[in-house]
């Protein structure tokens, strides 16, 4: 499992957006059963609250150091389930207090963080709790009702672990960088919005297979552009599968101060949202939001 999810590793920067309370964006705001699928001597949690509000999603616990040991690093994939038991989609989890001294909101991978042993700033004492938080860029329409970790693993400071792994566990495509697009010949007039469905075969080669109502020149047109992105291919346990993404790209005409809302949500019930705004003065590629951040392994180039 852990050399299968190295490639989940992603950079993200925080939203230039401002907020504000936005409750018609809101489709869920729940508290989910979560398990944690480890021994319950070792760490308990507590309910995962869930919030899906546009364009994405977030969730927080409180998770309680029931072992012995000095807890400094905790990182869980966290597999959420409708109510028939259903597979969704899942949520990357570490810790964020890092010696940084900032919240890191990327969902990276358990393996690339244990490889580089990232710690908490001050342990999880013994018989302490702590409320930790997650997000996901992805957005449902339609709550799910469970939450379980495929895999856990707990770092002590005296080097041990505990560790949970499912061999069969779900791992969605990710978009490793996606962070510009160029708009030079876009068939459309902006502003434009439509859902792309994006095949990604097991090396993560993507293929756009479907736009919605979008002509066959734009999906020609969008081809050519996400072949420049970089993704990672699904994984069931450790190996890689075929996947697909579905994103709603909403190409802007202008830098509004608030983050634009849409008028009606699309009928999917998982969706990825990609904002896409003008190039700012003196460049020529234009940024691209994935759930409100830049995702983007390799740094913004231009």
């Amino acid at each position: 499992m852990k050399n299968a999810t190295i490639f989940l590793l992603i950079a993200l920067t925080s939203s230039c957006f401002a907020m504000g309370d936005q409750p018609q964006g809101r489709s869920c705001d729940s508290n989910l059963p979560f398990n944690l699928s480890i021994d319950p001597k070792v760490a308990e949690v507590g309910s995962l609250r869930f919030i899906a509000k546009f364009p994405s999603s977030s969730g927080e616990f409180w998770f309680t150091n029931t072992s012995s040991k000095e807890v400094v690093s905790v990182l869980a994939v966290v597999e959420l389930r409708d109510s028939q038991g259903r597979y969704m989609f899942n949520m990357l989890f570490h810790a964020f207090e890092f010696r940084a001294h900032k919240r890191d909101r990327s969902p990276s991978s358990p393996a690339y963080q244990a490889e580089r042993v990232i710690q908490l700033d001050e342990p999880l004492m013994p018989r302490k709790k702590a409320l930790w938080w997650m997000s996901s860029p992805y957005f449902v329409t339609n709550c799910p009702t469970s939450a379980r970790a495929s895999f856990v693993q707990l770092q002590y400071s005296d080097g041990s672990t505990a560790e949970h792994s499912d061999p069969d566990a779900r791992r969605e495509p990710v978009a490793l960088d996606a962070s510009t697009i160029d708009l030079r010949g876009a068939p459309f007039a902006l502003p434009f919005e439509t859902m792309a469905t994006i095949e990604i075969d097991t090396a993560g080669h993507p293929s756009v297979t479907d736009v919605g109502s979008a002509s066959a020149g734009f999906r020609q047109w969008l081809q050519g552009r996400v072949e420049q992105w970089e993704f990672s291919p699904s994984f069931s346990g450790a190996t890689p599968i075929p996947g697909r993404l579905q994103i709603l790209f909403r190409f802007h005409k202008d830098h509004p101060a608030q983050y634009p809302m849409p008028a009606t949500l699309p009928d999917s019930s998982v969706f990825e949202v990609a904002d896409i705004f003008p190039p700012e003065p003196g460049k020529s590629l234009s940024r691209v939001y994935l759930g409100l951040s830049i995702v983007s392994i390799r740094g913004i180039l231009d």
